[in-house]
């Protein structure tokens, strides 16, 4: 009894503590289950918001447009890349002949894949391909290897200011930086054997390159392959880039086109990478660039100047003063060209050349191609080749490639700011004909004297580093009155008459007198220009104020420009009856003629005459027009002080 007793008492101990660890152990089993449970959610809740996340930054519409991109632009790079190759074998294959067939086509095969690749990473940059970034382009190596070979022909044709041109793009892509240029040790030798070509013609240069690294300099001077020991910053080689470019335009007698570049290197020790001793050396440079300029006829005539460096230097001068235009158009391109296929182009020629010269140039360059300097021709032209081409598979292949040639004038984008101004022609003179990208064809249109203005715009301002430049726009035409046709003529022949005066006013050597013969007799001669009697039966009347009342203001403007165009033509007769003799029978007929103009001309107002200098009306009215008519895209490409 007492042990069974025990073994119950026993037992219910036992059961009561299996009891409570079993209560115990599923408490902690609950327990634990719903902490684990709990970091289960967590977890999973933590891992679903990355998935978020990572599925956010691959978006696929945002991939699909990243892949879009590079697609697009990879298949305008192989484009260009085939072209390239196809035309520089051309080419090459070639240029042992003294008119260099294909040349024309080879630079523009090379710019357009320069052109390419530079588009290509911008948009590459902007997809979120590349980073954006202020160290060398991604494909600086391509970009200097395309403007290497440029600048070698450029030096090779005599285009000095091309080259000179291309050095300025080349140092545009380098930064500012002060880490040594390790990865690009042979871009060294490369500018060493540009500047030892130009030391060769002027030791003097030493010193120029000496202000941004004298070890460069010295080492310039014995041995390219020295300069792989020269360690260089990427600023040191911008810097010495600079000073190239701006020794070259010295030499090509184009001053002001290193203007730009002046300006954007005292801006940037003005106020950015603030060094008042680079500054001073910049002025410094500046300085002796004005002076050079301002006395280049003088330097012309020193004692150590040649007759033949003298005419070759003259003729520089004026080519960079007085281009001429001509506006081409590739008509039916076949395949090896056919990336110029109605491509229009504006070539920026040599002063004094002619449509004739420029189609004998462009037969040189396309020997197998007809060049047509009128429409009507074109016309006859694009019948035959449509006629042909209908009985083709190929039109391009099988038509005869045709360029239309158009002198065109260039436009004075970029002169608001001496307007109003009674300045000396030769502080503008420059762009007058220069720095614009927009050139009008300009012609009559029925007996009444209307004239039409039609307005080429080129994605780059001439000159550059191409004696060209495509045209982006050519949609506006403009149509005006006679009147407007009339004051564009007498403002452009004052302003040539202001340029004589001043010109002969420092230097009676300065322009030849057949040359001042020939300009003033057409306008003081009635028999050869009219005279003032036109003018007053067409425009300065009552009848004609009644008519066009609106025109009051182009009539005002008239008067004064024959007004001041008196002032021009005195002056200059004087110094011809004082310094050509042997014309004596033309001065003294342009005398007498001269002596009944002028009373003629102060009766027409009594206002004082208005020296100041104004932009073309025929000019401010093409701009106008085109502010009003063209598009947002095309209008950033008009010179920002007009836009």
């Amino acid at each position: 009894s007492a042990d069974n007793s025990n073994v119950q008492s026993r037992l219910s101990r036992d059961s009561s503590k299996v009891e409570d660890r079993l209560s115990r152990d599923s408490s902690n089993v609950e327990s634990r289950m719903s902490r684990d449970s709990s970091k289960v959610e967590s977890r999973m809740s933590r891992d679903s918001s990355k998935v978020e996340q990572r599925l956010s930054r691959y978006n696929l519409k945002e991939f699909l447009r990243k892949l879009t991109t590079l697609v697009e632009h990879v298949d305008k790079i192989l484009d260009a890349v085939i072209d390239s190759t196809i035309v520089q074998k051309l080419y090459r294959d070639f240029m042992w002949m003294e008119t260099k067939p294909y040349y024309f086509a080879y630079i523009t095969a090379e710019y357009t894949l320069y052109q390419r690749l530079r588009e290509s990473e911008e948009s590459a940059v902007e997809a979120g391909i590349f980073e954006r970034s202020s160290e060398l382009p991604a494909w600086f190596a391509e970009y200097k290897h395309i403007l290497k070979d440029l600048y070698d022909i450029y030096i090779e044709e005599g285009e000095i200011i091309c080259a000179s041109y291309t050095i300025q793009e080349l140092e545009t892509l380098i930064p500012w930086r002060s880490d040594k240029m390790d990865k690009f040790r042979e871009l060294k030798t490369v500018i060493g054997d540009w500047w030892k070509a130009e030391l060769d013609k002027d030791p003097r240069l030493v010193e120029l390159i000496g202000r941004a690294n004298k070890e460069f300099a010295a080492a310039a001077q014995l041995d390219p392959t020295e300069l792989m020991k020269i360690d260089l910053t990427w600023s040191e080689c911008k810097e010495i880039l600079q000073k190239l470019v701006i020794a070259k335009f010295e030499h090509a007698a184009g001053f002001e086109c290193s203007q730009v570049l002046m300006d954007n290197l005292i801006y940037r020790y003005r106020n950015i990478d603030i060094n008042f001793k680079k500054l001073s050396l910049v002025l410094h440079n500046l300085a002796d660039i004005f002076d050079t300029q301002a006395n280049f006829k003088q330097a012309m005539l020193s004692s150590t100047t040649s007759s033949d460096q003298r005419l070759m230097k003259e003729n520089a001068r004026r080519d960079i003063l007085e281009p001429e235009y001509f506006r081409i158009e590739f008509i039916n391109a076949p395949d090896p060209f056919r990336f110029l296929h109605g491509q229009k182009f504006i070539y920026r020629e040599r002063a004094m050349k002619k449509a004739d010269d420029m189609s004998a140039k462009l037969k040189s360059w396309f020997p197998d191609c007809e060049v047509s300097l009128s429409k009507q021709a074109l016309r006859k032209s694009s019948v035959a080749t449509s006629s042909t081409s209908s009985t083709s598979s190929s039109s391009t292949a099988a038509s005869r490639m045709v360029i239309f040639v158009q002198k065109v004038n260039p436009v004075m984008t970029n002169m608001s700011v001496y307007e109003n101004l009674d300045i000396q022609l030769q502080v503008m003179r420059y762009r007058t004909r220069n720095e614009t990208n927009a050139f009008a064809f300009k012609e009559q249109i029925n007996k009444a004297g209307n004239v039409r203005v039609s307005l080429s715009l080129t994605e780059a301002e001439l000159p550059w580093m191409l004696r060209w430049s495509r045209v982006i726009s050519d949609q506006l035409e403009l149509e005006v009155r006679p009147i407007v046709s009339y004051l564009t003529n007498i403002q452009y022949k004052n302003l040539e008459l202001q340029g004589y005066l001043e010109s002969l006013q420092e230097d009676r050597a300065a322009v030849s007198m057949t040359e001042i013969s020939m300009s003033i007799q057409g306008v003081i001669l009635a028999a050869v220009n009219g005279g003032i009697t036109e003018l007053q039966n067409k425009f300065i009347n009552k009848e004609y104020e009644e008519m066009f009342p609106e025109d009051k203001i182009y009539v005002d403007m008239l008067i004064n420009e024959i007004k001041k165009q008196n002032i021009y033509l005195e002056g200059l007769l004087h110094i011809h009856g004082e310094e050509n003799k042997a014309m004596e029978s033309l001065q003294f007929e342009m005398q007498k003629e001269f002596s009944k103009r002028k009373p003629m001309v102060n009766k027409l107002s009594k206002e004082k005459v208005n020296k100041a200098f104004l932009v073309p009306i025929l000019d401010t009215m093409t701009i106008e027009k085109a502010k009003e008519t063209l598009n947002a895209d095309v209008l950033t490409y008009l010179n920002p002080n007009i836009n």
